[in-house]
């Protein structure tokens, strides 16, 4: 087993890195936005809930997305 992908260093991915780069080299740093997707404690799951008589309750656990970018992190975004 290998740490990296054993094409990392063939000649087709090493031409598609280099004009990866030249068409993000313009882009300014203040317009870019990452996303990130972390995982939730189970903490934050419901353990009880209500239902009509005779009716099963059901829930997802929440997900949650950041938004990060060059002046920090904003606002984060709850999912159900």
């Amino acid at each position: 087993k290998k740490l990296h992908a054993a094409e990392k260093e063939s000649e087709s991915v090493q031409k598609k890195r280099v004009e990866f780069w030249r068409s993000i080299r313009d882009f300014s740093i203040n317009n870019l936005v990452f996303i990130d997707k972390p995982g939730v404690n189970l903490a934050m799951i419901r353990w009880y809930a209500r239902a009509l008589k005779g009716e099963r309750a059901r829930g997802n656990p929440p997900k949650m997305l950041y938004f990060s970018g060059y002046g920090g992190i904003y606002q984060p975004l709850w999912t159900r």
